[in-house]
């Protein structure tokens, strides 16, 4: 008898080690995504779940968790941090809510989504980059600019793994054109600056131009801006700085 437990506890022990450690955040939002499913409907036959949690429900039963955590995440929050106030922030969320109930832009989102996993299983960073541009480029033009931009930085690290200085460049500028169109100049700036560097080093004319154009730009609207608050310091160095990168260009 006891050696017969003894064996029991041995074969059981070893289905435990055999079992896939599955990543907790996972773990989470399957039993967040049960839960809502239950909350959906009673019974089999009276379930009408909404698209995003169809489209998640896809992901795991096709056997893509990264996928599934990614759109799970996308589609259950609203991110509000860098929307300007005079946006409004609550009707920025209503409109970004509308975007991901879509069923087409969910189904292209996760067919990103889907690209992105396989690229990361097959340890293609090229193809990561590729992906992540689209799902970044997706929530850019639908107005979502805080999800634009964390994917743009992810599209950056990507780019930076395989040392391509023509996707960082392209990354950095679709960084500077979000920053501009949320106002914040700054670093809006600094990514057009960085973008031109980039360009520059790259012999990247083309991009190298587009960059100076925005840059110049909003050195223009900052130094006005700065003229009609009082602060002329501030105003000169902008001048100067639009002086300079035009100087530059002509030659």
């Amino acid at each position: 008898m006891a050696s017969a437990q003894k064996k029991m506890v041995k074969s059981k022990s070893r289905r435990q080690m055999a079992e896939p450690q599955k990543n907790p955040l996972e773990v989470e939002l399957l039993a967040n995504l049960k839960r809502e499913t239950a909350r959906a409907g009673n019974g089999l036959t009276c379930v009408s779940l909404p698209e995003k949690q169809q489209f998640c429900q896809k992901l795991l039963a096709d056997g893509r968790p990264k996928a599934f955590v990614e759109l799970f995440q996308l589609t259950h929050t609203v991110d509000s941090e860098v929307i300007p106030a005079e946006v409004g922030n609550d009707a920025r969320s209503v409109s970004q809510q509308r975007n991901l109930s879509n069923k087409e832009m969910l189904r292209t989102l996760s067919n990103h989504l889907i690209d992105a996993e396989l690229a990361v299983r097959a340890g293609d960073a090229e193809l990561l980059f590729v992906a992540y541009l689209e799902v970044a480029k997706l929530f850019d033009y639908s107005g979502d600019f805080e999800k634009a931009i964390a994917y743009y930085f992810k599209c950056f690290a990507a780019a930076e793994k395989t040392c391509n200085i023509f996707h960082e460049c392209q990354v950095m500028f679709n960084l500077g054109k979000v920053y501009w169109k949320l106002q914040d100049s700054l670093k809006a700036i600094n990514s057009f600056e960085d973008c031109l560097a980039l360009a520059r080093t790259n012999n990247n004319h083309g991009r190298a131009m587009l960059a100076a154009e925005n840059l110049l730009e909003i050195y223009w609207k900052c130094a006005e801006q700065s003229k009609q608050v009082g602060d002329h310091l501030k105003s000169i160095e902008y001048f100067e700085k639009v002086c300079k990168l035009a100087s530059m260009q002509r030659h």
